[in-house]
């Protein structure tokens, strides 16, 4: 994983089946590389189901807390340290497809850009 060339440690990788097959989720490593998993089952670093899926990338930063007004408690406000529209399904770009055996090289690097915003009116994934 990188953002304008560089890579990019700690994000959260996500793999959305685009019809059957099973969620994964994974982090990128100091190198940008990442590993992913299967959310139900899956052996740790092992991959998941062979399909077609969205990426989508989160990494975000809590801010410090503002003054709590009136007692009321309130969520820390986070930066995006990847653009936001990344980490949606719905907004991200970003596809891959997994075959059977080892799954690297060129196809799953993804080039993120920090200017990258959703275009309004764009059409969703259902």
């Amino acid at each position: 994983m990188v953002l304008d060339g560089a890579p990019v440690s700690d994000c959260t990788v996500g793999f959305t089946p685009v019809s059957g097959g099973l969620p994964a989720v994974g982090r990128t490593g100091p190198d940008g590389g990442f590993r992913i998993t299967a959310v139900r089952g899956g052996r740790d670093r092992g991959g998941t189901t062979v399909g077609d899926y969205i990426v989508t990338v989160t990494k975000t930063k809590l801010l410090p807390l503002p003054p709590i007004p009136d007692g009321v408690p309130m969520q820390p406000p986070a930066q995006h340290l990847v653009p936001e529209a990344y980490g949606d399904p719905q907004t991200s770009p970003l596809r891959a497809t997994v075959r059977e055996g080892s799954n690297s090289g060129p196809e799953f690097r993804f080039d993120l850009r920090s200017d990258f915003r959703a275009k309004p009116g764009s059409p969703r994934v259902e």
